[in-house]
């Protein structure tokens, strides 16, 4: 037995050591355990072509099946009221309520290169506006950067926070305070100790994220920071340790933050927003939600004709759930769904109602393609990545059923 648990320390010692090397050295510490896939990845160098403005690298995003789903308008969504009361707030929707009956899988145009420069030129438009939003304080001699939670902040945010405000935003949405010095020095001290669930972490790195630049090469550059800042998470929440779909939400992270930046964000995404409660032993909140997803879902007729073919919730919306849409659906949509979550799951009650929208929405926008199909068809249809090209026809979904789930919806009839 202690001959065992010998054994098992000199494995995790030797993960940790592989990914603590510098640039420099990694290589031939890693030509034993993966020399050829590691001299590929580190022999290709994307060009800008080829890598979106994410960082994506566009011809690994999954995305060649468009012509597979259905592009319908949905009539029987009806346009709702200008306004609707969130909690105590008034919010403005009538911006995106325009494209509620619009297809999700609809371009704006026919033109690829015409829809990413109309993109860009909304996105420059509201850069000016969400700078003027920003109120710039001091704290302990650092910058800080807060929004005030207004009608307007939130109308903004449905409509998509531009990029270069993003981290900004999401930091102020969900901590509004300096980093906690004593947290970072904290992280670099669980960075140096032993954690029982590194094996399978380095099982996990290099699958994750692995279409964005960042986490291309083994034990390296982004795959080494998303190690370090799982390993960390694990051992400073041992209540909830690691679970698959929490490397998703670190490389998402770390996209957008440094690594002691990122492990901070995810410990208080898992203790301040209830994601931690989503991976907790046993599961129980996670299957909770998956049976009020089902309910909800006899409201709507795709969502019987799920049920009729014995399409469970489980079977498809785990990945969703657990990795917050990462590779679920393009990152660009994944990002609109990260913004409202910062901004409006307060706690775990509002993360997994967000949650839900999000799927219903998928799934009251896929209505067309879902209402025929068999059991394999549904499955290879909401299993990949979900080609989502109109953003704003989505999130006016995920809107419509944050306010009334469709259970509320009926109850008021």
């Amino acid at each position: 037995m202690e001959q065992l648990d010998n054994r098992k320390t000199c494995a995790l010692q030797r993960i940790q050591e592989l990914y603590r090397l510098g640039d420099n050295q990694y290589l031939e510490a890693a030509e034993l355990v993966e020399k050829e896939s590691t001299i590929k990845a580190r022999s290709k160098s994307p060009t800008p072509e080829q890598v979106d403005r994410y960082g994506n690298f566009r011809n690994d995003m999954g995305l060649v099946n468009v012509g597979f789903y259905k592009v319908t308008k949905d009539l029987s969504l009806q346009k709702e009221s200008n306004t609707f009361h969130l909690g105590k707030k008034l919010i403005g929707r009538d911006d995106l309520s325009k494209y509620i009956k619009d297809s999700i899988f609809s371009p704006m145009t026919r033109e690829p290169e015409k829809d990413e420069r109309l993109l860009s030129e909304r996105e420059l438009s509201r850069i000016e506006k969400w700078k003027q939003m920003c109120t710039i304080h001091f704290e302990s001699g650092n910058q800080l950067h807060s929004f005030r939670v207004t009608r307007k902040l939130i109308q903004r945010t449905m409509k998509g926070i531009p990029d270069c405000w993003r981290s900004i935003a999401w930091w102020s949405f969900l901590m509004d305070k300096c980093p906690d010095s004593d947290l970072v020095n904290h992280y670099y001290e669980l960075c140096d100790k032993i954690c029982e669930y590194d094996v399978q972490i380095d099982l996990d790195v290099p699958r994750t994220a692995a279409t964005h630049f960042m986490f291309r090469k083994r034990y390296n550059g982004g795959q080494r920071l998303l190690f370090r800042v799982l390993h960390s998470v694990a051992l400073y929440l041992p209540q909830v340790g690691y679970v698959q779909g929490m490397a998703s939400i670190a490389a998402t992270l770390l996209i957008y933050y440094p690594e002691e930046i990122a492990f901070i964000m995810m410990v208080n995404m898992l203790q301040r927003r209830g994601m931690g409660d989503l991976f907790s032993c046993g599961f129980e909140v996670l299957l909770k939600a998956f049976d009020d997803l089902k309910n909800e879902l006899q409201y709507l007729p795709s969502g019987k004709h799920l049920s009729n073919i014995g399409a469970e919730p489980s079977a498809f919306a785990t990945r969703w759930y657990l990795t917050i849409f990462h590779q679920c659906v393009p990152f660009h949509t994944q990002l609109r769904i990260w913004d409202l979550l910062f901004l409006l799951g307060g706690n775990e009650g509002q993360t997994i109602r967000l949650l839900q929208a999000s799927s219903l929405a998928i799934i009251r926008g896929m209505w067309d393609t879902l209402m025929d199909a068999d059991f394999e068809i549904v499955m290879q249809a909401l299993s990949g990545i979900i080609p989502i090209q109109n953003d704003d026809a989505y999130l006016a979904r995920i809107q419509h059923y944050w306010q009334k789930m469709p259970s509320e919806i009926a109850l008021k009839k």
